[in-house]
Order: C-alpha cells, then structure tokens, then sequence
C-alpha cells in the first residue's frame, strides 16, 4: 500500500481509499487505477466552468442585442439621410426660386449678428416648432442654409453665397454635405423647412 496525498485537505492517505478520512472527498480511480478527486475540489471546478460558461452566454446576448440596436439606429439614421439628400438635391432648385430680396445694410448686419448667435443652437440642440414661430420665411430660409453653411456647402443661389461669405470661416467647398450632417441637423433642417 503507497501513501499519497488528498486532493482537496493535502494529507497523507492510502491510495486504496475510497475517500479521504479526513475531510470525506471521496475519489474515482483513474484509468491507471490512482484515485481522483471527486468532491469538493472538482465540484469548484465544475461550478467554476459553469460560472464561465453563463458570463460568456450573458456576454453573447448583450452583444447580439446591442448589434441588434446598433443596426437598427444605422437605419433609422439612412433613412433621414436619404429624406435629407432628397432636399438637399430639391435644395438648388427651391434656393433659385426661393431667393427673397435681402434687407438693407443694418437689417443684414443684425442678420449676420444674430445666424453667428444661432449656430450652436441650429447644430447642436433640436429646434421645436415653437422657436419657429417667431421668424419670417427669410430668416427661416437664413436658419436652415446656415447648416449648410457650417459644413461649407457651395450654395449657388447668389443671395446665399453673399451672405455667408461675409463670415470668416465660410469656405464654400463641397456640392454634398449629406454625410456631415449630424441628426440634430437632419432634424432641425426637416423642422426649419416645414415652416419655412
């Protein structure tokens, strides 16, 4: 008879026992006939792969779930793009036939003063319509080109080019800015232009 060690208390057993008689973790030969284990260490073991095995399933879920919804918005968000460059392809045309006569020098001055306050309104925060109501179709029309303006769209109605290259940071550079625009600008051009 060989002595060996329990498996799970370390102490000194025969290799013919069934279970450790110190601390009861019984052993199931192995193939060579030595004893394993079956108690309270492999039970960890067990417990310890099933632990694993439910935090990787939850892991999977969540990731199937926030694809699901990443998909999902990237939809939602096309389609505005879509609606979008649709007025934006309409937006030449309804420029050159919605040109209203520009005010003179001290109207322009505070128009110029009061799009460079508006700015961080018209791309960063959703417009109600309640803001709207207070404007005309001029400044209304002002409002939503001054989106445009920001992402340096090349307008082609000369009323428009005039007065946003009276600011600084106007470059007008691109034909399609569809794929700069944020949501809160989809939203407040769509907006804009319902009451415009």
């Amino acid at each position: 008879m060989a002595l060996i060690y329990c498996t799970n208390c370390g102490r000194q057993i025969s290799d013919k026992a069934s279970a450790c008689p110190h601390c009861g973790t019984s052993f199931i030969p192995d193939e060579g006939g030595a004893p394993m284990s079956s108690g309270p260490e492999s039970q960890s073991n067990n417990s310890t792969t099933i632990a694993i095995a439910a935090v990787a399933l939850v892991a999977l879920a969540a990731l199937a779930v926030g694809g699901f919804f990443i998909y999902r918005h990237s939809q939602s968000v096309s389609e505005q793009i879509s609606s979008i460059n649709e007025n934006i392809r309409d937006h030449d045309v309804i420029v050159e036939h919605d040109s209203y006569p520009m005010a003179n020098d001290n109207t322009l001055d505070a128009d110029h003063r009061f799009i460079e306050q508006m700015i961080p309104t018209l791309t960063s925060q959703y417009l109600t319509r309640e803001e709207l109501y207070n404007y005309d179709s001029r400044m209304l029309r002002l409002m939503r080109n001054a989106i445009f303006a920001t992402h340096n769209y090349k307008f082609k109605s000369d009323d428009l080019i005039e007065f946003y290259t009276q600011y600084d940071w106007y470059s007008p550079t691109y034909t399609d800015v569809t794929r700069q625009l944020s949501q809160v600008e989809l939203y407040n051009i769509n907006l804009i232009k319902k009451y415009e």
